[in-house]
């Protein structure tokens, strides 16, 4: 989830979605890409329609919230291979509506995370379908990642980070 541009790897999701397809073949677990083009994206979307022309994705390049929930609703587990985010909103969402995530130890993704996600610090395609693989066969682990998440993604409110900026800023005049 998040606009197609390079610093959110959606070439290197396509690469371990290569290798699913090598390993599990009509098996393997179908990617739904959410979020609109962005800059210097030409490349993945190449890549996109390829995948897209053989049955193995699925691009919504406009969804609304309601769409969104449905499909954090209906997924099986969010992947994050980012190289850099912020808050990674999309993180917190999938957590609030129980999805497992799978992200890069990269950037603010620890620290939104915490013990609530499966975070990979390689850029192995194998080794990220490999987890990929072990999140779809494993019922149990997915079901604890998803209530760690839930429970994660409590403490992340809006009205929780408004208090924070006013006690910063509190901090700051004070000085």
């Amino acid at each position: 989830v998040g606009t197609v541009e390079p610093r959110k790897r959606y070439l290197f999701l396509l690469d371990v979605l290569d290798v699913l397809w090598e390993r599990y073949g009509e098996r393997a677990p179908m990617l739904v890409i959410v979020g609109q083009a962005g800059w210097r994206c030409e490349r993945e979307l190449e890549r996109l329609a390829q995948a897209r022309a053989r049955g193995r994705a699925l691009w919504v390049d406009d969804a609304d919230d309601e769409t969104l929930l449905a499909l954090y609703t209906q997924a099986l587990l969010l992947v994050i291979p980012s190289l850099d985010e912020g808050f990674c909103l999309p993180a917190a969402e999938g957590m609030a509506a129980g999805l497992p995530v799978v992200a890069a130890r990269r950037g603010a993704l620890p620290e939104v995370l915490g013990q609530a996600g499966l975070l990979l610090d390689t850029d192995s395609p194998s080794v990220w379908a490999d987890a990929i693989v072990r999140l779809v066969e494993d019922a149990e682990m997915r079901r604890q990642l998803a209530e760690r998440g839930r429970q994660r993604a409590q403490q992340f409110s809006w009205a929780e980070t408004a208090r924070q900026t006013l006690a910063f800023y509190e901090e700051v005049l004070a000085r």
